[in-house]
């Protein structure tokens, strides 16, 4: 089974698993040291190359990227094959690679070959060419198919099939087509460089298409009994078959049943009455007749947007559900019924202790103490020069254990000069600040609690009150904890509250210039406006804030998962009196850092001060 979120492989013994009524356990691992405590992409577990990429090795696995920002949406399916002497060919997700490991459940988890990059240290899409692929290259990963999500068809898969002559057929999604590399006899490999492809007109091109001689994000090969080839073609909702003999850009003789929404696996039914064709975006997985016009079993109970398919010895369906429950769910094929999840009880991916991380949002340094914020809980570690690789930490604010039940905390934090920490309820979206005294002990409890989302704050010498938005994405302390700074995401400002715990009022308001205004930009918007360049004491949809030590204000004008301006901006200390008489509103700031629109992405601008 594919692990892409632990960047693995697990096998498992299903005699065992089956008689056993508690979860099945991995027997043998493929991509990591060990089944336990090992998870990430190439072994990187700290990005100690950041902003570069780790490189591969012929132990190591990429199914989540290690510049991803939440591996819980990183998703990368593929579809495996074996060879009739039980050899195990993987599309290695995010290395742009095929691997080749001989025999793994007699022998070990090393790669003995590998395809599409010049050896096994090699990672990038097409190796050096990136947009330009050539006969011996692969990219899984690529501008055209990258994480679309499920609002664009769910995300992309890629795929690996053996034909019966020992030809290796890889479904190249990134570059829109599938590959033959023909058997060597005298290697007894195939060779590596592909002499076939389909979907494109030659092998130096790769832009998707819907014509029947085109693919978009091919997902998935199989071949049935006959020398039939079918190619799951993900995002044009499609099955095509190719009939022999091959040629390089060769249309398609048809296609493959009928009303698909981004078909992602395929395989082919163990008692020949046809071709199982998972849907992931609806749901359900359905066996289709030979001619692909007639559905002979459909299941549709007790999955949600399947992944991976597979079929054991006993004819039974198994179907890897990557969302929400992260289970793999057999299917008797006399029921259609979910019998047994493979990975139940929990019922939930594996983040389970207090060393393993589930969602983090923030860090902050205060002393000795390096503290850090996940969903539900702080955890805390002492000792920052001893500190080591997947150290457990010293303790937890909050369940032991990854549990939902206080998921209400925690966002970004902040440490201020006086020893206070700033916790803000995840994404601020449940409207309260805690603050607790530094350093943290397991005895630690909030000294004050602001209800952000219960309060109008009177805006000083306005006679008016201002009430926070539905999201906060910042907090910064400063002045020894007698001033707070709030990202008020949804109303496209930043406020700094003076007295925060004791008499709060707002005395400064960046990006609007009265304490009603709440528009982007001050009512520009830049996405309606082609050419459009905010001004320096605008705002759109802020992020992150923190202060440094010169007391200059860092504003990130762009907050998660939301389009905003895409840049970092910086107020210079002096614009901010210590105490003031009346508001000051939308002071310009000093300079920004500024990102071509181009290279800009939805993410978050989180910023640390040292």
């Amino acid at each position: 089974m594919w692990d892409g979120g632990n960047n693995r492989i697990l096998g498992i013994d299903l005699a065992e698993c089956y008689t056993d009524e508690s979860p099945c356990s991995g027997d043998m691992v493929i991509g990591q040291p060990s089944l336990y405590d090992h998870s990430a992409c190439n072994g990187d577990s700290g990005m100690q190359s950041l902003p570069y990429r780790s490189l591969a090795t012929a132990a190591t696995l990429c199914g989540t990227p290690d510049l991803s920002q939440s591996s819980g949406e990183s998703h990368a399916f593929i579809n495996m094959a074996l060879d009739k002497d039980g050899n195990l060919y993987v599309p290695d997700s995010f290395n742009n690679r095929v691997l080749l490991y001989e025999r793994p459940s007699e022998t070990d988890g090393i790669a003995d070959a590998v395809w599409g990059q010049a050896d096994f240290s090699g990672i990038v899409c097409n190796r050096h060419g990136h947009l330009v692929p050539t006969a011996q290259s692969l990219c899984f990963h690529s501008p055209s198919n990258y994480d679309r999500g499920p609002a664009k068809d769910g995300w992309p898969a890629r795929g690996v099939e053996i034909d019966s002559d020992g030809n290796m057929w890889v479904a190249d999604s990134g570059n829109n087509r599938v590959l033959r590399f023909p058997m060597e006899p005298e290697t007894g490999r195939p060779s590596q460089t592909a002499d076939l492809v389909l979907g494109q007109p030659s092998f130096d091109q790769n832009s998707p298409g819907a014509g029947l001689e085109d693919l978009f994000a091919p997902a998935a090969v199989r071949f049935d009994a006959h020398g039939l080839l079918y190619v799951a073609d993900a995002y044009n909702h499609r099955v095509l078959v190719f009939e022999p003999p091959f040629e390089s850009g060769m249309t398609a003789a048809t296609t493959y049943g009928s009303g698909l929404l981004n078909p992602i696996a395929l395989e082919i039914d163990p008692e020949n009455r046809g071709v199982w064709v998972n849907y992931y975006r609806e749901g359900k997985v359905i066996l289709w007749n030979w001619e692909g016009a007639e559905i002979i079993q459909s299941v549709e109970s007790g999955i949600q947007r399947p992944a991976g398919l597979g079929i054991d010895g006993l004819g039974n369906l198994l179907v890897v559900q990557p969302h929400g429950r992260q289970d793999v769910v057999r299917i008797p094929p006399s029921t259609l019924e979910p019998d047994k999840r493979l990975f139940f009880p929990p019922g939930g991916s594996n983040f389970t202790s207090a060393r393993e991380l589930f969602s983090t949002r923030g860090v902050a340094v205060f002393g000795d103490q390096l503290v850090a914020s996940d969903l539900g809980r702080l955890l805390y570690w002492n000792g920052l020069e001893e500190l080591t690789n997947g150290q457990p930490p010293d303790g937890v604010i909050g369940p032991e254990s990854w549990t939902p039940s206080w998921n209400t905390c925690c966002g970004k934090i902040h440490a201020d000069a006086s020893g206070r920490l700033w916790v803000i309820s995840a994404e601020g979206r449940h409207g309260f600040v805690d603050v607790y005294q530094l350093p943290l002990t397991r005895r630690s409890a909030p000294l004050h609690t602001i209800w952000t989302s219960d309060i109008a704050v009177p805006v000083l010498g306005t006679g008016t009150k201002l009430r926070f938005g539905p999201r906060m994405f910042g907090v910064a302390s400063g002045d020894g904890g007698r001033t707070v700074w709030l990202t008020d995401t949804d109303h496209h400002r930043v406020v700094r509250v003076r007295n925060p715990l004791a008499d709060p009022v707002v005395d400064v308001i960046l990006g609007q210039t009265t304490p009603d205004g709440m528009e982007c930009n001050r009512g520009q918007n830049p996405e309606s406006l082609p050419g459009f360049v905010p001004d320096a004491n605008m705002l759109c949809r802020p992020g992150d804030v923190t202060i440094d030590k010169e007391g200059n204000l860092w504003v990130s004008d762009h907050a998660l998962e939301v389009e905003g301006n895409f840049r970092l901006l910086m107020f210079p200390a002096e614009l901010f009196p210590r105490q003031t008489n009346v508001t000051i509103f939308a002071p310009p700031r000093r300079q920004d850092f500024h990102q071509p629109r181009e290279s800009r992405s939805p993410t978050d601008c989180g910023i640390q001060a040292r």
